[in-house]
C-alpha cells in the first residue's frame, strides 16, 4: 500500500498483510451470518436514536 502525503510531499509504503482473526472477532462473525440466515435472532431499529440509546446502555 502507497500512502501519498500531500500535505508534506511524502510518500509512505506499507505492506498489507492478513491477519487471522481472533476468537473473538470470528464469534462475532458468525454471529452476524446466523442473524442474516434468521433476523428474529436479533434486534432491528427504525429509529437510529433509539438504536444509540441501547447500545450506550
Amino acid at each position: 500500500m502507497i500512502i501519498l502525503n500531500k500535505e508534506h510531499r511524502e510518500i509512505y509504503s506499507r505492506e498489507v498483510t492478513r491477519e487471522i482473526p481472533n476468537s473473538e472477532t470470528i464469534s462475532a462473525i458468525n454471529e452476524v451470518q446466523q442473524m442474516k440466515q434468521n433476523p428474529s435472532l436479533g434486534k432491528s431499529y427504525t429509529d437510529i436514536d433509539k438504536m444509540m440509546i441501547d447500545l450506550t446502555i
